[in-house]
């Protein structure tokens, strides 16, 4: 325990903002993870450095700085980076790779580069059939969020393990897309993660365990919002009001505190009601309804 406590101290010195990039080091640590990737500005690169040369893991950086494109109502998350020169510009971040075993960062740098998608998932550790689906899938949609959706078969719940969207508001055990929301060798992967969590602090554990026990109302253009205490009965989602979480807080943020429920008529039609009165139905290929439990 003196060693995950020694570790753990440090990481939370690093400040590195969102916790699933605490977790993200754990995991590689614990060897549970082969390498991870982060995108990290100027102020933070130092440090990262020092953390991994400190504590024996494999730091590369990448030869080019980045600028995210911003994606429309999810508080700043980027699914698509540019590439800028020069580095010595002001602004943009750094990919960082990282790793226990020496080399294997390295070898996520050259693969990412060369854009060998499958060979740079495959280093990260993500499982062969997400892999598959992303390389097939990617680009039906700006998020792969609504992919995973469309290739999940089974009625909610979905396991919580999976609910990687919980990203958004800064948890998520998984650094990949999964190919369904009940994929399980996703789910196996993530529930190894968080053991490993509680190892180093059970505290930060639960409150992953909090954020991916949640349902999530996801826009592709108007925002991401989470639903924390819910119960779900007969496709009806009952739910807190006080208990709403949003990446931006539009109609329809407000139509959510103005209701008590969700009728879910399909994965991409829902509506938001108090009581029996309809308060605002979405739908369309670009709204998705998750629950997870």
């Amino acid at each position: 325990m003196e060693r995950e406590a020694d570790f753990f101290n440090s990481l939370k010195k690093l400040n590195l903002e969102v916790p699933f990039r605490d977790k993200d080091l754990i995991v590689v640590n614990e060897g549970l993870k082969p390498c991870c990737r982060m995108i990290i500005n100027d102020s933070k690169i130092d440090g990262l450095k020092k953390f991994c040369d400190e504590h024996g893991l494999s730091f590369e950086k990448s030869e080019h700085k980045v600028i995210g494109i911003t994606d429309s109502g999810k508080a700043g998350w980027s699914t698509r980076d540019v590439k800028v020169r020069p580095e010595t510009l002001k602004g943009g971040h750094w990919y960082c790779y990282i790793s226990k075993k020496k080399g294997v960062a390295a070898e996520a740098k050259k693969a990412e580069e060369s854009g060998d998608n499958d060979e740079f998932g495959k280093i990260l550790g993500y499982p062969e059939c997400c892999r598959k689906t992303f390389l097939a899938k990617s680009g039906v949609f700006k998020d792969n969020v609504l992919t995973t959706l469309n290739e999940t078969r089974q009625d909610p719940p979905y396991s919580f393990y999976n609910n990687f969207v919980a990203q958004y508001f800064g948890f998520s055990l998984l650094s990949h897309f999964p190919c369904s929301f009940n994929c399980v060798k996703s789910a196996r992967l993530a529930e190894s993660y968080l053991k490993a969590l509680e190892t180093y602090s059970s505290g930060l554990a639960r409150q992953f365990v909090e954020f991916q026990k949640s349902s999530i109302l996801f826009t592709e253009h108007d925002g991401v919002f989470m639903i924390e205490d819910f119960s779900l009965r007969n496709k009806i989602l009952a739910y807190d009001s006080s208990k709403i979480r949003g990446t931006v807080e539009n109609e329809i943020f407000t139509s959510l505190t103005e209701g008590d429920n969700i009728k879910i008529l399909g994965k991409n039609n829902v509506i938001i009601r108090r009581g029996e009165k309809a308060i605002r139905e979405l739908s369309g290929l670009d709204v998705g309804m998750m629950v997870f439990g």
